[in-house]
């Protein structure tokens, strides 16, 4: 029933975000990915994600914006998770665009993933090295949306995070869960 709660939108939508309405409505949903509580992060991605659907024209600037504003946060925060998961919202409804989106924001949003996963590792705030161990993890599922044809190309450098990440022997397993830092 959801899918067809979108679909019926069509450019319905477009009342929502006009001129007058737009900026009020998109900001609004960008100011609550800030929010503290997980529900209105996830809610507020969501709906970048229907009217993406909705109005596809509006697909590659609602993603650009989301991926700037993420690329930005360098300290742990409720808006590194939030725009993480408009980000992954808005990047796993390419596949519903008809025309697409330009090939180089899913390309950037795997960088970005991929340097929040390189980044994990070096942060001295336990905070911060989880939320960007788990938002890299969800814009690079995310990515992997958008069809063989893209992931086949990055698949190295997935591959090679995948080694880095997960232990390769049991012995280096249950050293990790010695240590405490599984």
């Amino acid at each position: 029933s959801e899918m067809c709660i979108r679909d019926s939108l069509n450019t319905s939508a477009s009342i929502l975000v006009s001129e007058d309405q737009s900026l009020k409505l998109i900001d609004r949903l960008f100011t609550c990915l800030t929010y503290s509580n997980t529900a209105v992060k996830c809610a507020s991605a969501w709906c970048l994600r229907t009217i993406a659907s909705s109005l596809p024209a509006m697909t590659s600037a609602l993603l650009d914006s989301t991926m700037d504003r993420l690329s930005l946060i360098r300290q742990p925060s409720d808006a590194l998770v939030g725009y993480g998961y408009a980000c992954a919202a808005l990047l796993a409804s390419v596949s519903e665009c008809p025309l697409g989106v330009p090939n180089i924001l899913p390309k950037l949003a795997f960088n970005i993933g991929e340097e929040l996963l390189r980044t994990a590792s070096q942060s001295n705030n336990l905070q911060l090295a989880e939320q960007k161990t788990s938002i890299g993890w969800i814009l690079l599922g995310a990515f992997m949306t958008n069809g063989t044809s893209l992931v086949r190309k990055h698949l190295s450098r997935l591959k090679k995070l995948w080694n880095l990440t997960f232990p390769t022997s049991l012995e280096q397993l249950e050293s990790e869960k010695k240590r405490g830092d599984v």
